[in-house]
């Protein structure tokens, strides 16, 4: 029966995806000696209780190791961690299928072992994601939130075949909060319009550089402006860049999954931190399979995600508010915190987080070039972007 589950966890984890039979069982019963009646035993042993796989890992990896398997030699044609992960469901499915026959010569000895007490709690963990298993579902996570980013908030008029990433102009971006010079020794800051702000010191830069050197940013704009796109653009990006280092073997523990999310919708999130709201959503809005939800969350409980938060400005109340506040400092106290938040600066009073860990900065408006460069995007009939364009300037 081991040496059955032994040839099965092979082809599990052969890296061609397509393993030869006669390869397979020559390869197991090679490997068969390493599994003694005592290592046979212990094996066994060890697929009960919540800790099944890890402990029947460590103890089948002991046995090869023991044995003088080469298992940097048998790396090239398998992946070691996956057949490790895989050896103890293909033994259990053996086992129970061994339990329910009945002219099994060992079925009291399985049905001593695997008391029915036992079963549910070692299937939920031996079935949880391999490796490989999680990596797949990882990529799949973040093509759902590629995919609903790039389609989210698109006018009606965009042009067949339109996504983020093709209305996309450069995003730009001032430091600080636009106040009026009389009131800026203030307790609070006053909006002011800008036709008359003055402009100050800090440039103006691309987003892009904001994106790659600071971790707590707050993104402030009138209405129109583009907030909510630029959510939109950093989850796709995002997205993109962490699905391509999972596609070139990064190992799916160290990627950092982009979380777009409205404020309102996390204020009403229950849970009673910010990492488990997180995964509540994730789970909900990505349907993101069972066998792993609890690596993923262990992930997020490690901060390894960006939170991509829209629309301060919408909260409905101050409860919400506060709600909002607790979850974000509760969270920030995590280096690894990494957020961008929006909100319109009329009526902005303030990041909910430590005032000292944040930057803010403003979107600028579009110059003439911006325009263009939208228009012409639109895909419009030859002599549409023209006239447009004379619309807007005159």
């Amino acid at each position: 029966m081991l040496a059955e589950a032994v040839c099965q966890a092979f082809g599990d984890a052969s890296r061609d995806g397509s393993p030869d039979v006669v390869w397979l069982r020559a390869v197991a019963a090679e490997w068969e000696p390493a599994f003694t009646p005592a290592v046979s035993a212990q094996l066994i042993a060890a697929l009960r209780g919540g800790h099944a796989p890890v402990e029947f890992r460590a103890a089948a990896l002991d046995a090869l190791l023991a044995s003088g398997a080469d298992l940097a030699s048998l790396g090239q044609a398998i992946d070691v961690a996956e057949f490790l992960h895989a050896l103890p469901r293909r033994l259990f499915d053996g086992l129970r299928a061994a339990a329910l026959a009945p002219d099994s010569a060992v079925r009291d000895l399985v049905g001593a072992l695997l008391l029915q007490d036992t079963v549910s709690v070692v299937e939920g963990v031996l079935y949880e994601a391999s490796p490989r298993e999680y990596r797949a579902d990882l990529s799949d996570l973040l093509r759902a939130i590629e995919q609903r980013a790039v389609r989210e908030n698109l006018p009606r008029f965009a042009p067949p075949g339109s996504s983020v990433t093709t209305l996309t102009s450069a995003i730009r971006v001032r430091r600080g909060v636009r106040t009026e010079a009389e009131h800026r020794d203030a307790e609070r800051d006053v909006y002011a319009l800008p036709s008359d702000v003055t402009p100050g010191e800090e440039p103006v830069v691309d987003w892009e550089q904001v994106a790659e050197r600071e971790d707590r940013v707050v993104v402030l704009g009138d209405p129109g402006m583009g907030k909510s796109w630029l959510i939109c653009w950093e989850a796709t990006r995002l997205a993109r860049a962490a699905g391509a280092a999972l596609g070139s073997g990064d190992r799916g523990a160290d990627i950092e999954v982009p979380v777009p999310i409205r404020c309102d919708e996390l204020a009403a999130n229950t849970t009673s931190d910010l990492p488990g709201s997180v995964c509540v959503y994730l789970f909900a809005r990505y349907a993101v399979p069972q066998r792993s939800q609890r690596r993923l969350a262990a992930q997020v409980a490690d901060s390894k995600f960006v939170l991509l938060l829209d629309a301060l400005d919408e909260l409905p109340d101050r409860a919400a508010r506060r709600r909002l506040d607790e979850l974000l400092c509760g969270w920030m106290s995590s280096e690894r915190a990494r957020f961008r938040l929006t909100s319109r600066i009329a009526g902005y009073t303030g990041a909910p987080a430590p005032a000292a860990t944040t930057t803010v900065y403003e979107i600028q408006p579009f110059t003439d070039s911006d325009v263009g460069s939208l228009i012409g995007a639109r895909g419009l009939p030859p002599a549409l972007p023209w006239r447009a364009l004379c619309a807007y300037r005159y």
